[in-house]
Order: C-alpha cells, then sequence, then structure tokens
C-alpha cells in the first residue's frame, strides 16, 4: 500500500467517526430535552403536549447550531455585540420611565 493512501483513508475514517459523534450529541440533545419537557412540565402543559414542545425547541436549536456555522466570525461578533448594546439601550429606556 503507498503511504498516502493509507493517510486518506484513515483521515476518512475519521470523518466519519466525528459525523456519527454528532450525530449520537445531537439526538442526545434532542430525547433529553424531551424527557425534561414530558416530566417538568413547562407552562402546565400535559405531558404529551410538553414532550412536542420540548422536542420542536430541541430541533430549534439543532437548526440554529447548523446555520450557525455558515456564519462569519466577524458577522456573528457584530450580531451578538448589536444585541448586547440593544438590550442595554432597552434597559436604561425602562429605568429611566
Amino acid at each position: 500500500m503507498r503511504p498516502e493512501f493509507i493517510h486518506a483513508r484513515e483521515a476518512r475514517l475519521l470523518q466519519v467517526g466525528r459525523f456519527d459523534c454528532f450525530l449520537i450529541l445531537r439526538g442526545s440533545l434532542l430525547l433529553l430535552m424531551t424527557a425534561s419537557a414530558w416530566f417538568l412540565k413547562p407552562f402546565g402543559l400535559e405531558s404529551p403536549l410538553a414532550a412536542a414542545a420540548g422536542a420542536i425547541l430541541a430541533a430549534l436549536i439543532l437548526f440554529f447550531e447548523l446555520r450557525i456555522r455558515e456564519v462569519t466570525l466577524k458577522r456573528l461578533i457584530g450580531a451578538a455585540a448589536g444585541s448586547l448594546l440593544g438590550s442595554w439601550r432597552r434597559l436604561q429606556g425602562i429605568s429611566q420611565a
């Protein structure tokens, strides 16, 4: 076997392993949030409805996580700074009223 073939094969195996790990973590988050909502019953919801709300919230978090990977660091820092400044300004307005 050629050495570059071995390295490419190992890299492919590591990449597949990373994907499996992320899949397991995302599935765990989904199950954990669904089970937590089932038992904690947020907003006084019945257990099945609370579990559905927990699953939807977990799916939204996972979707947001996938979308945020596409954003550049400069844009992400700008969005965070704008959000903090806007919240700070809003709180100033509340305290003066």
